[in-house]
């Protein structure tokens, strides 16, 4: 998943911003967007979660 992540985040750039967290060091930021499995894409507009897809 990552290289193509990785290839994602350069081509939307600057139209869109993929972030990317490690839910064991970051636990509460997991908590708070409900991340129970990885990987978890959460999709963002207006700074509101719209969408999210669990692998």
């Amino acid at each position: 998943v990552a290289p193509q992540y990785k290839k994602m985040a350069n081509q939307f750039w600057p139209k869109a911003v993929l972030m990317r967290a490690d839910v064991d060091e970051a636990k509460d930021l997991a908590m708070a967007c409900s991340v129970t499995s990885a990987p978890t894409f959460i999709f963002f507009k207006n700074a509101k979660p719209v969408d999210k897809c669990k692998g």
